[in-house]
């Protein structure tokens, strides 16, 4: 954690830290938070560590679904440039979330699943388009919609 924010410019990039170092997080995982917004995450299983905007639309969306319990561990950096300007962030257990600024919201793509498997093979966001929706349960099969009209129903 501390060589990452070496790496961003120390102070001049995630700004201060506002916390010590705490582990004992979800399978060995520690974090730090910085006073710029930036929290980042470690975890021993060679993932690194990667930070999350905690004061972007992405980082809201990932503490609101559970942190770490639900979407795991960043995988990546939020990533900006996207089609339409849209920016993503992937995480340790199959989620990606997504968010444009052309009011499609904030939502996770279930990349593991038969509808996020789908739905990259079609182009991502430059396919089916953004998703409008989360994944949700229906019956015994999963929805989602995306922005380009598609809704997929799939068994993951």
């Amino acid at each position: 954690i501390g060589q990452k924010w070496i790496q961003a410019g120390y102070e001049r990039g995630y700004g201060y830290p506002v916390n010590d170092e705490q582990c004992g997080l979800i399978g060995g995982g520690c974090f730090q938070a910085f006073s710029n917004g930036q929290t980042v995450y470690w975890t021993p299983n060679s993932n690194g560590a990667h930070t999350v905007n905690t004061r972007g639309a992405i980082g809201e969306k990932w503490m609101n679904a559970g942190f770490e319990r639900t979407y795991g561990y960043p995988l990546t950096e939020e990533v900006c440039g996207l089609v339409n300007g849209g920016c993503f962030q992937t995480y340790s257990n199959g989620y990606t979330v997504y968010w444009t600024p052309i009011g499609t919201g904030t939502h996770a793509v279930y990349t593991w699943g038969e509808i996020g498997k789908e739905w990259m093979s079609a182009g991502y966001e430059r396919g089916y388009g953004y998703p409008t929706t989360d994944r949700k349960a229906v019956g015994g099969q999963y929805t989602q919609t995306f922005s380009n009209g598609k809704t997929l129903t799939k068994a993951s």
